[in-house]
């Protein structure tokens, strides 16, 4: 599976807006799905996409704690609810 790895992002497990959760519900879910990745994959990721685009200060801090460096936004106005 190694092989198909090109830029893996994190995107979350949920797809549930980060900047309503507790920070353990956001470790939970950035953490664990950079851990499934890893297990599919052999590598980790380290970027971000918020669901919604929607983040705040604690979401980077907890993002930073899980290994994601860059949060990785669009230029253009999503309406598909991605």
């Amino acid at each position: 599976m190694s092989s198909l790895w090109r830029d893996g992002r994190n995107h979350s497990l949920s797809h549930e807006r980060l900047d309503r959760m507790p920070a353990d519900e956001v470790r939970a879910e950035l953490c664990g799905t950079s851990d499934t990745l890893e297990s599919l994959f052999g590598r980790r990721p380290l970027s971000f996409r918020p669901p919604h685009g929607a983040y705040d200060d604690e979401v980077l801090l907890v993002a930073s704690d899980c290994g994601l460096y860059a949060n990785v936004m669009w230029s253009a106005e999503v309406t598909t609810g991605c």
